[in-house]
């Protein structure tokens, strides 16, 4: 039910590829110095940089509007569906907001949300987090991130070379623990030579509001206080799989909530693929 292009045109590839190349030029112009050029009175317009990457978002999803409205036989209905058991000809039942259709084949592509931890105090305290974070258009003075993936670090690196400073709370003993440690080594000492505060091996024990009005304090577990003007939470994705349906027709989830598929993507149930996310 939201807008057709999913996370990578909407919240994730375009947006924030676009904004990185605005932070690079930011960044590069901050060194024209080192390369004997003069760029006195440099600044960001933070505002601007956050308007042109809203518009190659609204430009590549009006595109794929444009091509899925030009295609004979395809019909586009935005509402949430679910599944809803065997349908009697065969094939299956599908409820789509008010509507229900009949289909012999299924493909589910739902993709994921942003994971937020049950951190005391984080329920009651405003915060960010990887989608929300590209509505702002006020710069951040300050933006304080936990940190448990590759986006955050992403995210910290433009926000600070767009002009904010930025924190970022590591619970683990290293960043990105899924590579290998001379390749942490390397991201904390190049983030750290942005002037990025980096705080790893601490666990977040509590959130609560900052000194300043919309401000936020995070407690680490040796007693620390970080604080700042924003809170962004990168703690990972969970999958949309919770409000499907598939237990009406067998489809079977891990764990985590993840549908297993196999090597052409199709599900346990014949009929019926899962991709993307």
């Amino acid at each position: 039910a939201r807008d057709l292009g999913g996370t990578c045109v909407n919240r994730g590839c375009t947006p924030t590829k676009t904004l990185r190349k605005s932070a690079r030029v930011a960044h590069l112009a901050s060194r024209a110095g080192d390369f004997g050029i003069r760029a006195d009175g440099l600044s960001v317009d933070f505002a601007a940089a956050m308007q042109r990457m809203q518009q190659r978002v609204d430009e590549s999803r009006a595109g794929l509007e444009r091509w899925l409205g030009g295609l004979a036989g395809l019909t586009v209905i935005k509402a949430h569906a679910r599944l809803e058991g065997r349908a009697p000809e065969g094939g299956f039942q599908i409820r789509a907001g008010e509507r229900r259709l009949a289909a012999p084949q299924v493909v589910l592509n739902t993709g994921t949300r942003p994971f937020i931890p049950p951190i005391p105090g984080l329920a009651e305290q405003a915060h960010l987090d990887n989608e929300s974070i590209l509505a702002l258009r006020e710069r951040p003075r300050k933006l304080v991130i936990i940190d448990d993936d590759y986006i955050s670090l992403e995210l910290g690196q433009i926000f600070r070379r767009l002009g904010s400073k930025v924190a970022v709370i590591e619970p683990g003993p290293r960043l990105v623990p899924r590579e290998d440690a001379d390749v942490s080594e390397m991201l904390a000492d190049a983030l750290r030579a942005e002037a990025i505060d980096l705080h790893l091996g601490q666990a977040v024990e509590r959130v609560a509001p900052g000194d300043t009005p919309g401000g936020v304090c995070a407690q680490l577990a040796d007693g620390r206080i970080v604080g700042g003007s924003h809170l962004l939470v990168a703690t990972g994705r969970v999958p949309n799989t919770d409000d499907l349906g598939l237990a009406s027709v067998g489809v079977a989830i891990n764990m985590r909530g993840y549908v297993g598929v196999y090597e052409r993507l199709q599900t346990n149930v014949p009929g019926i693929w899962a991709l993307g996310d």
